[in-house]
């Protein structure tokens, strides 16, 4: 019983191994011969005493590729280490990209801290310009003032001068 198992357990593998070689690498079987390709396929998924029954060829069969963990297990941490470091790389952009932005975030900070001073100067510069209008202003009326008294003085003249004519 147990070396029926066995010889099933390592000459059924095997079958399915040459004739996923056959499908593979042979393609007038594979396209042209329906036969041998379904009945493989038959032997490979309703076949479950040799595939899910029999531990000797599910777990310790090196020569069955498919059904060996420790080859599925090599290969799903090769896959693991290959997304860890696309993983790494794209943390590190990220991280370039955050600094950029934390960069670019002081300078927009600087840039309308710079804005607000020059708003304060440009308050300043028109605060001054309305005081030197005011002042423009009074210096015209200080000005303007004796000619207006001279004009008053010359109309007291006049009228003074015509009166007595």
């Amino acid at each position: 019983m147990w070396f029926n198992n066995y010889i099933t357990g390592w000459f059924i593998p095997f079958t399915v191994w040459f004739s996923s070689f056959t499908v593979w690498f042979n393609p007038f079987t594979m396209w042209f011969n329906p036969f041998t390709v379904w009945f493989n396929s038959f032997t490979v998924w309703f076949n479950p005493f040799t595939v899910w029954f029999n531990p000797l060829t599910l777990w310790f069969n090196p020569f069955t590729m498919w059904f060996n963990p420790l080859q599925c297990g090599l290969i799903l941490s090769q896959c693991g280490l290959i997304l860890s470091q696309y993983g790494l790389i794209i943390s590190r952009c990220g991280l370039v990209l955050s600094q950029c932005g934390l960069i670019l975030s002081q300078c927009g900070l600087i840039l309308s801290q710079c804005g607000l001073i020059l708003s304060q100067c440009g308050l300043i510069l028109s605060q001054c310009g309305l005081i030197l209008s005011q002042c423009g202003l009074v210096h015209f009326t200080v000005w303007f003032n004796p000619f207006t008294e001279w004009f008053s003085s010359f109309t007291v003249w006049f009228s003074s001068f015509h009166s007595v004519v």
